[in-house]
């Protein structure tokens, strides 16, 4: 049976950075996420293959409460001005 790792260091401090950046408001870039977290350029130059499609990543992704996510689509519905954003 194949064992299984957790998310390095990288992958854990990609992950926190991409959330900050989200509950900032600013638009994310995961290529610039990754170097800011300490993956080299090179590898930060394909940041699906490097990085989101890694399992430990994709767990780390599933830790997020979609209630939250779900709630701010609620308040945008909600919301009169019909040019709000989801991000």
């Amino acid at each position: 049976m194949p064992k299984t790792r957790g998310a390095t260091i990288k992958q854990k401090a990609a992950f926190k950075n991409m959330v900050e950046a989200i509950e900032t408001g600013k638009d994310v870039e995961m290529g610039k996420v990754m170097i800011k977290s300490g993956f080299s350029e090179l590898t930060s130059a394909n940041p699906y293959n490097n990085l989101i499609s890694k399992k430990s990543f994709q767990a780390l992704l599933a830790k997020i409460d979609d209630n939250a996510i779900l709630q701010r689509f609620y308040t945008i519905l909600l919301d009169e001005d019909k040019r709000a954003s989801i991000a």
